[in-house]
């Protein structure tokens, strides 16, 4: 029998809504606008998957989702990185 899928996805849903609001005043320091855009794909990938497009399309949109998170959290961690080491060298 199992779970059903929409209560997975809600749950997705939540999840995601909570961890946006969490990290809301970190998150606007950011280029969010990657972050917006996997979040789409992703979105995009779960209407697919609800409407039973073809499997290409909705692995396709999660593949890019994916990508556009890995730039997202790429550039933010480096981003992060470097302000560090500023402020490391600025009190030396």
């Amino acid at each position: 029998m199992g779970v059903s899928e929409l209560i997975i996805f809600l749950i997705y849903f939540v999840l995601m809504l909570f961890y946006l609001i969490s990290f809301y005043s970190i998150i606007v320091k950011t280029e969010y606008v990657l972050l917006m855009i996997a979040l789409a794909f992703f979105c995009v990938s779960i209407i697919c998957d609800l409407f039973h497009f073809w499997i290409l399309y909705e692995d396709g949109a999660k593949m890019v989702g994916i990508v556009y998170f890995l730039f997202y959290f790429s550039l933010t961690g480096a981003s992060s990185i470097n302000s560090y080491t500023q402020e490391q060298e600025s009190e030396n």
